[in-house]
């Protein structure tokens, strides 16, 4: 590929390697039976030191130089944050909060910056805005939680003498959750954005066809317009 079509668009290696993180992430929480702020501090915090380094290695390896400084920044921020959250993981729901919304609120406002900047002029830039919206919408969600939220409930479930089971629903246990369906939510798109860039990459694909289909424009107008000269002769 020429290294001018490459610098404009987004290698298809970056969304697919933010994607494992972020997928492994909301595997953890899903399967996971421990919903404690103490839980999510730990599983957010090496979630973002990988996603840092992982991002931060790969985008210096393909990334061209529109789209370098911005993901360089989120993987900085990611595992700045990853490591506050790994140093204070005996904290409660207001240090979860505090930590994943501040790094929502700074990588997702980096997303949507480098999304504008290469709107229109970087293939695979418009999934920022996505990507960016659903992180600030994490960090919204988070912060409208009640930190001494909790509801008393009867499940579905009974237990040996017939009763309902009865839980509770705490502001530590809806955190954990959401955060995990953001990172599952958001590393499917990724994953779907990464193999459609992989796709319109090859020789076969989208975006070869669509280069085809313009150089053949091309030529046809250019053989009009020679056509035309020749005929006023």
């Amino acid at each position: 590929m020429p290294a001018e079509v490459a610098s404009r668009t987004v290698p298809w290696s970056i969304p697919i390697a933010r994607a494992v993180p972020l997928l492994v992430l909301g595997a953890l929480v899903t399967f996971s039976a421990d919903h404690t702020s103490e839980f999510g501090l730990l599983s957010f915090g090496g979630f973002a030191v990988v996603y840092g380094v992982v991002l931060g290695v790969v985008t210096i390896r393909v990334a061209g130089r529109g789209l370098r400084s911005a993901y360089l920044a989120i993987a900085v921020v990611s595992v700045l944050a990853g490591a506050a959250a790994l140093g204070a993981y005996r904290g409660d729901v207001p240090v979860l909060v505090f930590v994943v919304s501040a790094w929502a609120v700074l990588t997702g406002g980096l997303e949507i910056y480098a999304a504008v900047r290469g709107r229109g002029r970087v293939q695979g830039s418009r999934d920022g805005f996505f990507a960016g919206g659903a992180t600030l919408a994490l960090a919204v969600v988070l912060l409208l939680l009640p930190p001494g939220y909790t509801e008393h409930y009867r499940g579905i479930e009974t237990d040996d003498t017939g009763k309902l089971v009865a839980g509770t629903l705490t502001a530590a246990i809806v955190a954990v959750g959401v955060i995990g369906a953001y990172a599952a939510l958001l590393g499917v798109y990724l994953v779907i954005g990464g193999i459609t860039l992989r796709w319109a990459a090859r020789p076969g694909g989208a975006g070869a066809a669509m280069r085809g289909d313009r150089a053949a424009a091309d030529r046809l107008a250019a053989g009009s317009g020679a056509a035309r000269d020749e005929a006023r002769r």
